[in-house]
Order: structure tokens, then C-alpha cells, then sequence
């Protein structure tokens, strides 16, 4: 099997779509023979990039006998299925979440409602964006769901280690009994982070000092700045921003929950929720709301607790019990930390994407035959 792959690939230290991306084209490469043509640029020249990777795939699919192209998002898409047709190779994408939503109505008619019906194959990160494929008219027997797996066997920062680090990073001398909460991502309203420090910051009077850390930048962030500076009570907000990869393992090392308190927003979703299971890998249990691709992200009392979207008093109410029963908190870190060694692996979804990639091409030729 031989697979040539077009895509957005930046480092894994980026999130979502594209970590996704690298982390594919990199772990396939044990299994099948494959190349990889990729752009880790800015977007405003993606579309001489998509120029130059036609000619090249071109060049590359007539001469190098591959069996199948894969592109890394719908973006792509139409590219790949030109290509198909000009070379008679089956054609598979897969689809994030926002790539398949996004609120506009050309976007609609000629990606979901033309480009994608006529693929191979779509695999969808979670069982919700696969739900939204449907829902514009895709079949599901295109479909597949292949989940996104995290790397559970790095060597992180030790706790106290990272504690310290985070301390002096905040310039707060602990006395021991703090409680930190983390979020990371980009701050977009669909994230629900100014949502959670409007309605349940607040509220939290743990009786212990809680620290927000917030890791990310995004539309929100001056927003979520200023807000940050009226919080009243025993809660103080840390907005970080952008911050390294180390640090941003250190953070998840630190933390004692991980927050991912998203909100329902028309037109936008979240499609998996990646940077829920990279903090399992730490051990950090999630908090996140019962919406969308979170679903597939978070094990429900094994990974952490999902919890109704935009209902203050749920998560007020949960979070206060876990500051007062810091020993079901530690079993659940416990728990996390297994649940994730167990349920998700980088490895593992390589595998069932060549596992996808055969069974595509059997029909491929099936079909011909």
C-alpha cells in the first residue's frame, strides 16, 4: 500500500486540526510506504500552495504508483478529488468539526453539499462531526469515525517540579493548599472561557485560594483580560497567553483540573476536543461540558465529568464538591492517568487509518473490477 498524503502540517506543539496532521503523516510510516506534501505557512498563500501541490502531486501520482491520496481537512478536498479523477485513485479526507459547519452558504453548497458526498471516504474525528456529515445530506456508509489518539508514554515534569515552576511563573508564594484550574486553547467564544469566569469564577468561594490559569490567545483575550482584573473572592484569573511547548506541559503537570467549559455557537463546533485527552496523559482530570466532540474526548467518571453546557450551578456545584473531597479528586487523577494510557494512542490511530486506508482501496479495485 502506498499513500500520498496533502495537508496542513505545522508542529505538534500547535492544536487540533493540524497536530492531528502531523502526528498522522509521522505515524503512519511504520506501517505503509507514503509521502507527504504539506504547508506550514501562512494561510493568506495557501492558495499558491494548493497551485504547487498539484503540480507535484501530479508528478508524483503518475510516477509513483500510489494507491490512495489523503487529504487533512476539507480545505483540500476539492483538490484531492480533482486529482482522483485525474488519476483514478480513490480519494479519503478527514473532517475536524468547524470544517464541515462553517456558516456559509457557498462554503455549504460546494464542500459538504458537492465535494465530499463524491470521496471515497470521510473520516470523521468523533461520532458528533460524522452527526453533522450526515445532517447535510453524506451518506454514512462514506463515513467513518476514527477517534484522535494523545501520547501517553512522554516523560512529563514531575509535580512538585512543576509547581514550583508555575509559582514563580505567577509570582505567588503558596501555602500549600491552592487549588489550580487550567484551560488551554484558543480563545474563541465557542470555548466558553469568559463564560466561565462571568458565571462561575465568582461563585466558586472554595474557602482555599483557586487559580485560574488560562493558556491561549484568541478574539476573547482582551476581553477575558479585563475581566480577569474584577473577579472578586478567593479566585484569581491568570491569563498567560501564548506560551511554550514546555511550559505548557509544566502547566498540565501543575494543574488540578482542566477546564474546558464550552458553549454552544451557531455555525462554529467543537469537533473532538484534543487538548482534553493531552491532559489526560498528565494525569489531569477534565471538567468540560456535555457538547459535541467532547463527548468522544472525555470518559465520563474515568477521564473526568461532563457537565450540561452553560449551567452555572452544575459546575459551581461540582467544583466545590471535588475542593472539598480532595481524596476522590487524587482517585480521580488516578483514574485519568490510567483510562488514558489505556484509551488513547497516537499508535492506535495510526493503525486504524491504515486499517481504513486497505479496506478503501479493496473496494476501490472491487468496484473496477
Amino acid at each position: 500500500m502506498k499513500v500520498l498524503f496533502i495537508s496542513r502540517k505545522y508542529p505538534p506543539s500547535v492544536g487540533g486540526m493540524e497536530r492531528l496532521s502531523s502526528c498522522l503523516i509521522e505515524g503512519v510510516r511504520p506501517y505503509i510506504d507514503s509521502a507527504a506534501i504539506v504547508w506550514g505557512g501562512t494561510q493568506l498563500a495557501l492558495p499558491l500552495f494548493m497551485g504547487f501541490a498539484a503540480l507535484k502531486a501530479v508528478w508524483l501520482l503518475r510516477f509513483g504508483d500510489y494507491d490512495l491520496l489523503h487529504t487533512g481537512d476539507p480545505v483540500m478536498a476539492p483538490l484531492g478529488w480533482l486529482l482522483g479523477k485525474l488519476t483514478g485513485i480513490p480519494v479519503v479526507v478527514t473532517v475536524h468539526g468547524k470544517d464541515v459547519t462553517f456558516a456559509s452558504s457557498l462554503y455549504q453548497r460546494v464542500i459538504p453539499g458537492w465535494i465530499l458526498p463524491r470521496l471515497a471516504k470521510i473520516i470523521c474525528i468523533s461520532h458528533s462531526t460524522m452527526r453533522a456529515c450526515v445532517q447535510r445530506g453524506i451518506s454514512p456508509t462514506i463515513c467513518e469515525v476514527v477517534l484522535p489518539g494523545v501520547d501517553a508514554s512522554r516523560t512529563h515534569t514531575g509535580r512538585e517540579e512543576a509547581r514550583s515552576w508555575l509559582w514563580r511563573r505567577l509570582g505567588i508564594v503558596p501555602n500549600g493548599s491552592e487549588i489550580v484550574l487550567l484551560t488551554v486553547g484558543r480563545l474563541v467564544p465557542r470555548k466558553g472561557v469568559t463564560w466561565f469566569v462571568e458565571q462561575v469564577v465568582p461563585r466558586l468561594d472554595a474557602g482555599v485560594p483557586v487559580h485560574y490559569v488560562v493558556i491561549g490567545d484568541g478574539p476573547d483575550g482582551a476581553r477575558l483580560r479585563a475581566l480577569a482584573d474584577q473577579v472578586d473572592g478567593s479566585s484569581t484569573i491568570h491569563v498567560l497567553g501564548g506560551v511554550s511547548q514546555v511550559d505548557k506541559q509544566r502547566a498540565f503537570a501543575a494543574a488540578d483540573l482542566f477546564i474546558m467549559p464550552n458553549v454552544r455557537v451557531p455555525g462554529d463546533m467543537e469537533g473532538f476536543g484534543l487538548v482534553a485527552t493531552e491532559s489526560t496523559a498528565y494525569g489531569l482530570p477534565v471538567l468540560a461540558s456535555d457538547l459535541e466532540g467532547i463527548r468522544d474526548a472525555v470518559l465520563d467518571g474515568q477521564t473526568g465529568r461532563l457537565l450540561p453546557p452553560e449551567h452555572a450551578d452544575a459546575w459551581v456545584f461540582e467544583l466545590r464538591r471535588l475542593f472539598r473531597s480532595p481524596s476522590e479528586l487524587g482517585e480521580l487523577r488516578l483514574s485519568t492517568a490510567k483510562a488514558a494510557a489505556e484509551a488513547w494512542s497516537w499508535d492506535a490511530m495510526a493503525r486504524r487509518y491504515v486499517e481504513v486506508f486497505a479496506e478503501v482501496i479493496a473496494d476501490w479495485a472491487g468496484a473496477r473490477a
